[in-house]
């Protein structure tokens, strides 16, 4: 069970608010659950703010009117992201929108909070911006990705980076998830896999990715 008094203290800008301040951060914060799959969008939110992941993973995505998909970034607990940045910073209209990748608990802070904590606080200013800049760059390392690098390097990005986050060798996951979270085509995706297989690198069944050898994923990127 996660209190908000304890839960607003895991923001990032928490150590520049005033005593004031931080009342107006509690006042205007709420804990919520979100189911895997579940998709938050600014649209839906348009109050929120900046959100901290308290519990879980969530994917940073665009995509069309075909629900075809790109993956640009995944936040996990301890890490702070903004669901509506239009709210809390003018001249930008972009709002995100995020699918729920595991069950989670997120504490979202109503925007017009914040954007009242910005205009007399420049330590918090400055935070909000960083945080719009790293996630910038995680968009635009994404997208050069996309467009420059081979799947299969991608797939061996990806698959090393799980690693590093869990440390495990073996962990659950679909064709379709792994698809979706290197943004491919779930054939393209499966092609990949059954590659790495036949190369002695991974072994894949039921959903399930065992890493057999990790120096070789490594050496592909």
């Amino acid at each position: 069970m996660f209190e908000t008094a304890k839960a607003i203290q895991g923001l990032p800008f928490y150590e520049y608010l005033t005593n004031e301040q931080k009342e107006i951060v509690w006042n205007n914060s709420e804990i919520a659950s979100y189911k895997k799959g579940e998709v938050i969008t600014g649209l839906i939110n348009h109050c929120v703010g900046p959100f901290l992941i308290l519990e879980g993973a969530v994917r940073a995505i665009i995509d069309d009117e075909n629900f075809r998909e790109i993956t640009l970034f995944e936040l996990r607990a301890n890490e702070m992201g903004l669901l509506s940045a239009a709210c809390v910073l003018e001249h930008i209209t972009f709002d995100a929108k995020f699918v729920v990748e595991r069950d989670s608990v997120l504490l979202t802070v109503k925007s017009c909070a914040v954007k009242k904590i910005m205009e007399a606080n420049a330590e918090v200013k400055c935070v909000i911006f960083e945080t719009l800049t790293d996630r910038f760059s995680l968009c635009m390392t994404t997208l050069h990705g996309l467009l420059f690098t081979r799947y299969e390097r991608r797939m061996a990005a990806f698959l090393v980076e799980r690693y590093v986050y869990t440390g495990e060798t073996e962990f659950n996951i679909t064709q379709e998830e792994i698809a979706k979270m290197t943004s491919s085509a779930r054939e393209v995706a499966g092609k990949t896999i059954r590659q790495f297989a036949k190369d002695g690198i991974i072994e894949y069944g039921r959903g399930k990715v065992k890493l057999i050898d990790i120096q070789k994923l490594k050496d592909m990127i």
